[in-house]
C-alpha cells in the first residue's frame, strides 16, 4: 500500500472513531458536540502508536490534520438541514474558492443530503417517522458541473456524485447537473442522469449525448446547434419520457445576478462619439 493511502486511512479511522463516540453520546444525552482538530490529532497519534503504521506515516497524518486549521472551509458547525427546512433553498456561493475547495463543498453537500434522506427513509420503514420525514425531498443543483466531476479524472466528488446519481432515489435526493460541455463531464455520471434538457449545443459536443440521438431523431439533433434562446430538446428514461421533444422554457421573472459588467461603456470612437 502506498504511503499516501496509509496516512489517509489512519486519519479516516481516527475520525470514524470520534464520530462513533459522538453518536453514542448524542443518543445517551440528547446533545451533540463538535469534533475538534485537536481531538483528531490526539486520536491519530493514539492510533499511530498502537498500529503497525510507521512513525513516518503517523507524522505525515498529524501534519495533514493540523493544516486543516488553516483551511477556509473549516469552522463552526452549520445547521445545513435545519436551515434548508426553514428556507427551502440554500445557495452555496463558491465564487471566491479554489476549484479543489469547491469540489469539497459539493461533496459535503451531497453527503449531507444523502445522509439525512437515508435516515428519513429508514425511520419511515421502521414505522417511527419524525416530523417532516414523509415530506422530505431534496435536490442538489451543480452549475459548471464539468469542473466538479471532469471526465478522465478522479476528484473528491467523483465517487460521491456517482453514488448519488445511481442511488439518490433511495435517499430521497435528486441531482441536477448543468454544463455547456457535456463531453467534459464524467461519463459514468452522465449516463445515469434520467432526464436531459439540451439547449443550443456545439456540434463537437453532440458525441457525448450519443444515447440521446436515437430518441430525438436526426432532424431534432441537426437542429440542436441552432436552437434559439429558451428552446431545448427534452430526452430521458423511457419510463418517464417515451419520445424526445422540443420545449420552450418560460422566461424567468427573477433578476439575473451575474450580469456582464459594461467594461467598454466609457470608451469613445475617434470622432468623439460614444460607443454603443
Amino acid at each position: 500500500m502506498d504511503l499516501g493511502r496509509q496516512y489517509a486511512e489512519l486519519i479516516e479511522s481516527a475520525h470514524d472513531a470520534l464520530r462513533t463516540h459522538r453518536i453514542q453520546d448524542e443518543l445517551r444525552t440528547g446533545q451533540s458536540e463538535e469534533i475538534t482538530i485537536d481531538e483528531i490529532v490526539e486520536k491519530v497519534t493514539q492510533f499511530g502508536q498502537s498500529s503497525r503504521s510507521s512513525k513516518q506515516v503517523s507524522e505525515i497524518a498529524i501534519a495533514r490534520v493540523k493544516r486543516l486549521k488553516e483551511s477556509r472551509l473549516i469552522g463552526p458547525n452549520f445547521p445545513f438541514i435545519a436551515e434548508l427546512k426553514k428556507n427551502r433553498l440554500i445557495c452555496l456561493d463558491c465564487r471566491r474558492l479554489q476549484l479543489n475547495e469547491v469540489r469539497l463543498v459539493a461533496a459535503a453537500a451531497a453527503r449531507e443530503l444523502q445522509s439525512h434522506g437515508r435516515n428519513c427513509a429508514r425511520r419511515i420503514e421502521a414505522g417511527a417517522p419524525e416530523d417532516g420525514d414523509e415530506q422530505w425531498l431534496s435536490v442538489l443543483f451543480i452549475d459548471e458541473a464539468h469542473n466538479i466531476v471532469p471526465e478522465g479524472a478522479t476528484t473528491v466528488t467523483s465517487n460521491v456524485l456517482r453514488e448519488l446519481a445511481r442511488m439518490g432515489r433511495h435517499s430521497r435526493t435528486g441531482l441536477i447537473l448543468a454544463s455547456q460541455s457535456p463531453a467534459d463531464l464524467d461519463a459514468s455520471i452522465l449516463k445515469r442522469m434520467q432526464t436531459r434538457f439540451i439547449f443550443a449545443l456545439e456540434r463537437d459536443q453532440l458525441k457525448s449525448i450519443g444515447g440521446v440521438r436515437s430518441d430525438l431523431g436526426d432532424e431534432l439533433v441537426e437542429a440542436l446547434p441552432k436552437l434559439g434562446r429558451g428552446i431545448c430538446a427534452v430526452s430521458g428514461n423511457g419510463d418517464q419520457i417515451r419520445h424526445g421533444f422540443m420545449m420552450k422554457v418560460r422566461e424567468r421573472r427573477t433578476p439575473i445576478g451575474g450580469g456582464t459588467p459594461p467594461v467598454f461603456a466609457g470608451r469613445t470612437k475617434r470622432d468623439g462619439s460614444a460607443r454603443k
